[in-house]
């Protein structure tokens, strides 16, 4: 998403509102969108996942990228075409930046037009200058999602730390690929990884309980995706359905469903299994 992102500031956008985006033709040229730790199962059903390094740190990724290395899920009337819409992408014009201390997070508003404009859905700011339920709402929202990735970037680290991944092959996902930092799980290192001795794989899980977990999602993520563009390759996902296919009936079901974030909400794209 190229655009500035400033603090959320009362001078600025007292007289200004906001959409959730309708539109997702900021997202076409995203190749890697950063996953949160409630979405890694629901997102693991339509994308490949891997594990990206930046200068930034370690982050689990859904690669959205194909062959040309465009989104191949937002058409060319911007319309998202895939049954999950990953949650970076609800929660826009917002994310959170580092505040001019550095030392903490604040709530900051993408320049978007198409989202920040008098006739949008939600204020910024109450008439008694207070932040309006719906800000709130979402800045709720994305500060629990950075809580939580905080424990997911330590899980990422102990995979890392015992070599259990491997280079995703540029031919499957792309030859964009060979110019990124990516790398998934490997069926063939999780089964060196199953042999390894049992101290290792105790020390493994006293370390990070979620760590095998991931590698497994990940492989999931890489042969669920892939099987299901061999077997219908020519058909075009409908807009966050009602329903998906693809549920764990014995996992844990939670939602936001609430009213004070049901802007959030695109169709079930809000419910995720945890656990």
């Amino acid at each position: 998403m190229q655009f500035l992102f400033e603090p959320l500031n009362i001078a600025r956008h007292r007289n200004q509102r906001w959409s959730r985006p309708v539109h997702f033709g900021f997202a076409s040229d995203i190749k890697l969108v950063p996953l949160t730790f409630r979405e890694v199962h629901r997102a693991a059903h339509h994308f490949p996942l891997c594990v990206c390094r930046t200068s930034a740190g370690v982050s689990l990724v859904a690669v959205l990228a194909g062959e040309d290395g465009r989104n191949q899920h937002v058409d060319d009337e911007g319309r998202w075409t895939a049954p999950y819409i990953p949650f970076a992408f609800r929660t826009h014009p917002f994310r959170l930046i580092a505040s001019g201390t550095g030392t903490s997070l604040v709530l900051a508003v993408a320049r978007d037009g198409a989202t920040v404009h008098a006739d949008g859905e939600f204020a910024f700011f109450e008439r008694d200058k207070s932040i309006s339920e719906a800000t709130r709402a979402v800045h709720k929202a994305l500060s629990e999602a950075e809580a939580g990735n905080r424990e997911l970037a330590a899980a990422l680290l102990q995979l890392e730390a015992l070599d259990v991944l491997a280079e995703v092959p540029a031919e499957k996902m792309g030859p964009w690929l060979r110019r990124q930092r990516c790398f998934g799980v490997q069926a063939v290192k999780l089964r060196a990884l199953q042999a390894a001795p049992p101290e290792s794989l105790a020390g493994l899980f006293a370390a990070s309980p979620m760590a095998m977990e991931l590698a497994e999602i990940i492989v999931f993520s890489h042969r669920t995706v892939m099987k299901m563009r061999r077997a219908q390759p020519d058909r075009t996902a409908e807009v966050a359905p009602g329903s998906l296919a693809e549920k764990d009936e014995a996992a844990q079901a939670w939602s936001f469903r609430r009213k004070e974030v049901d802007f959030l909400d695109y169709g079930d794209n809000l419910t995720f299994d945890i656990e």
